[in-house]
């Protein structure tokens, strides 16, 4: 599984993920881009991945889904009307037809805009902060708590305590952010869990 954690501060959302992948009995950390589990579009739209690494890649690999509205602006009703029904679309390949649930859940960030679509296809607006994944309860703490802290140094309390206390979150760990759209590494040692 996976944490992602994002908090919106002075105009930009910045994102933070773990690195670890499970497969079966192994775990693996993906330290590249085509591994993070937050994935930068050409739009500059900002989208973290957690759940089914298969389902993650069946929808990038579809182009047109993740769009921008005709203002080039990422709006809640543009991701209900335009990007959901793609979604809805894929879902033999990307989840339970059924039940109606997809295997992932993505956080989207776009310049100031923070959204979080479950996997159940609701579309949540986030003010502050969001979070998605196994270790996502072990990121309140940081998230809320302490807003005292630069930006950076709250995400990755955050992304640490989920480590700390959930086995299926482990760093290094991977930070990027709506303004420079550029990815950093962090390996904090043991901190890495």
């Amino acid at each position: 599984m996976s944490v992602i954690v994002a908090v919106k501060e002075n105009g930009v959302v910045y994102m933070g993920a773990d690195s670890q992948t499970t497969a079966g009995k192994r775990k693996y950390t993906y330290l590249n881009e085509t591994g993070f589990k937050v994935f930068r579009l050409d739009n500059g739209m900002l989208l973290g991945f957690c759940g089914r690494v298969g389902a993650r890649q069946t929808i990038l690999s579809s182009k047109g889904v993740f769009t921008l509205d005709e203002n080039g602006d990422l709006t809640k009703r543009h991701i209900v009307l335009e990007i959901i029904p793609k979604l809805a679309d894929k879902m033999e390949a990307v989840g339970d037809e059924e039940s109606g649930s997809l295997d992932v859940s993505v956080l989207l960030g776009f310049k100031d805009k923070l959204y979080k679509i479950t996997s159940g296809l609701d579309v949540l607006k986030l003010n502050e902060y969001g979070f998605s994944g196994s270790g996502e309860n072990f990121t309140l703490y940081s998230l809320n708590s302490l807003k005292h802290l630069p930006v950076r140094e709250r995400i990755l309390k955050a992304l640490v305590a989920s480590a700390k206390r959930d086995d299926a979150v482990c760093g290094p760990y991977s930070l990027i952010d709506t303004q420079n759209l550029t990815y950093e590494v962090v390996d904090l040692g043991g901190e890495n869990h």
